[in-house]
């Protein structure tokens, strides 16, 4: 009987260490160190004056994340950029921009390398602030004194609305109150346009959530000196692949579809974007 009873016993301590919990926040600490790496691939289908154009573009980049202040329940983390790169291509043209090698492009990717700033954000992912984007401004501009141009446009390109709509993307996807599925509308700001989707997240395993948004884009943009009304509309399906114990992703994927119209100058052009991208989220040691 005795040796029946701590079978049992060893039954019940065996599940009970292998049970599993959703996870629903972060669990953070000082010195948590990411390499992250993006790589995302979009292609620009439209029609203008009755002919067809594509324009194939790919993006990679490579940032340090680093958690360098707890305080309860706020993380601050700075985010460093190590290199960025993009290569577009078009039947009209191709460009590459490499913050490796200062003679491609107008030396923007060059200047943004090692720049910095911070963010903070709670335990479910709320963006609660971002810091330093005024000196990290000032700093590359800097490195572009031989192009006044460009350097005069780095706030537009590094404007608070934009970083904050991509930490977001990256981070705010815990549920608010622990559900196990949710509704949130977000308003991004993407090359200065703003772009609504309204995201039902669910878990699909303890440590795996998915998005489904529909996303609308109604703005006006300029292109070239004119102005450029956009009226598109798509979805996004998105996988977050999260750490059990520090529920920071190990991976996200995303796929996106938009189509609908772009009018200018009295023209409408019909247009597509699909749009893949895939960010892992690797702990240094």
């Amino acid at each position: 009987m005795k040796k029946l009873s701590t079978l049992f016993s060893l039954l019940w301590l065996v599940s009970g260490t292998s049970f599993a919990f959703q996870v629903t926040s972060f669990n953070l600490n000082v010195g948590d160190t990411y390499l992250v790496d993006v790589n995302q691939t979009q292609e620009i289908s439209q029609i203008f004056m009755g002919t067809p154009n594509t324009l194939n573009t790919i993006n990679a980049s490579n940032e340090r994340v680093e958690v360098v202040a707890v305080t309860d329940g706020i993380y601050t983390l700075t985010v460093t950029t190590l290199t960025q790169r993009t290569e577009v291509s078009s039947p009209m043209m191709s460009q590459v921009l490499d913050s490796e090698d200062a003679t491609t492009g107008d030396g923007l990717y060059a200047a943004l390398k090692e720049s910095s700033y911070s963010f903070t954000m709670d335990k479910t992912g709320e963006i609660l602030s971002v810091d330093g984007l005024d000196e990290m401004i000032e700093t590359i501009r800097a490195g572009l004194t031989d192009n006044p141009m460009v350097a005069a446009q780095v706030d537009g390109i590094l404007n608070e609305e934009t970083i904050v709509s991509t930490l977001k993307q990256r981070y705010s996807f815990f549920p608010a109150n622990g559900e196990s599925e949710w509704t949130e509308e977000m308003v991004l700001t993407m090359n200065d346009m703003p772009i609504t989707m309204n995201t039902t997240f669910s878990y699909e395993t303890d440590s795996t959530i998915k998005g489904i948004s529909e996303i609308t884009i109604a703005a006006t943009t300029t292109q070239m000196g004119a102005n450029v009304e956009l009226d598109l509309t798509g979805k996004q399906t998105s996988t977050f692949t999260l750490n059990e114990s520090t529920g920071f992703p190990t991976e996200f994927v995303s796929t996106s579809d938009i189509s609908g119209n772009a009018s200018t100058q009295g023209m409408q052009i019909p247009m597509t974007i699909r749009t893949n991208s895939k960010i892992t989220f690797t702990l240094e040691q």
